[in-house]
């Protein structure tokens, strides 16, 4: 009979293996699917993967071959995961990739707890200031307190006001109100007839609406509660909040508790209580109102009324008609605004601000003492 056939010859042929995904570079969070394929002239035992060298699951043995890992079981960093494929005949071939694992990102934050902001609690609050004009401001008063040692007393001209500021003038503090529901403080006038014009405003120009306060009762502590809707109804950036003496005559009263609440999660936002009314956004007629404070040292705050669209111009000069500087020069919207002119390059002395808006001109003059 003839001879066998010889044996065949050894396997020398290792088994090919790539990476299916992830890609080489990428960066993963979270549990992800790692998957190869591999190939062999004999036929491929299993796979193994492992990162840094170090195996991360059993060994799999049948295609598609892949494993289901955990990344965020291991520390933020770059590493290098490796599949090693074995033959029958125990060959082997491998892939490298390099990966990037990061952190999930945190939790979005839970809804707002209900509670409160203090801005006057026993003192002003930081970052705010005392910005007022046209009244004598004491913030430490211990003669009409609701809660707590202390209140403001303020003592107002006609049309002067407590207005505080967010932060420093030319450094302001930036207040979202969008997690506010309400702007609440306590009132006791000390006269009857006492009507309170309530405000935000900022340092870039924007528009507020005013709400109107009218005929608190004297001699008794009233707690006023405004929506922060009605005061900032499109959501602007706040630098300041004023209280404002608008019964045209000398008045005192005092403030205590001066806060924004914060909505409780789930419930509806405020609405405004009885007696109180804001202000039309879009006024009747152009108009330029004094500046507050006046005399001033050195922001003082410019207010004016737009019925209409259009170009604004709102120039300073010295009192030789030269222009010094410049507050406003661009189109604007209908509405009440305000610009806070900031003097502190200029000497002391007398000014004349100036608006142009379209056949609208009016002039006003200032005080700057340093």
């Amino acid at each position: 009979p003839p001879p066998p056939p010889p044996p065949p010859p050894p396997d020398t042929i290792a088994p090919s293996v790539a990476f299916v995904t992830p890609a080489d570079g990428d960066s993963l969070i979270g549990s992800v699917t790692v998957e190869t394929s591999a190939s062999d002239n004999v036929g491929v035992s299993h796979v193994q993967f492992l990162l840094g060298g170090v195996a991360l699951a059993s060994p799999d043995s049948s295609a598609p071959y892949s494993i289901l890992w955990d990344t965020d079981l291991h520390p933020d960093g770059v590493y290098t995961l490796s599949a090693v494929a074995y033959d029958t005949t125990g060959l082997q071939g491998s892939a490298n990739i390099t990966l990037y694992l990061t952190s999930p990102p945190p939790p979005p934050p839970p809804p707002p707890a209900a509670g409160t902001v203090n801005i006057y609690d026993d003192q002003l609050v930081a970052p705010w200031i005392n910005a007022s004009w046209g009244a004598v401001n004491t913030f430490n008063s211990t003669e009409r307190v609701l809660e707590g040692t202390s209140a403001i007393k303020s003592v107002q001209n006609a049309w002067g006001a407590i207005s505080v500021h967010n932060g420093n003038w030319g450094a302001p503090v930036n207040l979202n109100t969008s997690g506010y529901d309400s702007l609440r403080f306590a009132v006791y006038p000390e006269t009857t007839g006492l009507s309170l014009a309530v405000s935000f405003g900022n340092d870039i120009g924007g528009s507020f609406t005013r709400v109107t306060r009218s005929n608190l009762p004297s001699n008794t502590w009233t707690v006023i509660s405004i929506p922060v809707a009605a005061l900032n109804a499109s959501g602007q950036v706040v630098h300041r909040l004023t209280i404002q003496n608008s019964t045209s005559a000398r008045r005192t009263y005092h403030v205590d508790e001066v806060e924004l609440t914060v909505k409780p999660a789930g419930t509806a936002s405020s609405t405004m209580l009885p007696g109180t009314e804001a202000e039309s956004m879009v006024p009747e007629r152009f108009s330029l109102a004094q500046n507050y404070p006046n005399p001033f040292n050195p922001v003082s705050i410019i207010r004016y009324s737009l019925p209409t669209d259009g170009h604004v111009r709102i120039a300073i000069y010295n009192m030789v008609g030269q222009e010094v500087a410049v507050s406003v020069d661009r189109d604007q919207e209908a509405g009440t605004w305000e610009v806070a002119f900031d003097a502190v390059s200029l000497p002391s002395g007398v000014y004349t601000y100036r608006i142009t808006a379209g056949a609208f001109t009016d002039a006003k003059k200032m005080v700057l003492i340093r």
